[in-house]
């Protein structure tokens, strides 16, 4: 997962095979969010609906500083 050069990531997710990730990933790199709320989820935190999700990624996006890459160079968002 990190082969992409980051440092730190967000996993979400709602069923029993995303429990299974929750649960081994290293919550020091990833950031684990379940899409519901379980007291038996291994997830450190959770959202209440799906619909929270894209709130979630514009909040995600306001703070993450931009990192172009050198194939970016002269675009323009």
């Amino acid at each position: 997962m990190f082969e992409f050069g980051v440092t730190r990531a967000l996993f979400a997710g709602d069923d029993l095979t995303d429990e299974e990730a929750f649960h081994s990933l290293d919550h020091a790199r990833v950031m684990t969010i379940r899409v519901g709320r379980s007291a038996r989820s291994s997830a450190e935190y959770y959202l209440r609906s799906q619909n929270e999700i894209d709130d979630l990624l514009d909040i995600v996006g306001a703070v993450r500083p931009s990192h172009r890459s050198p194939s970016d160079a002269g675009r323009t968002a």
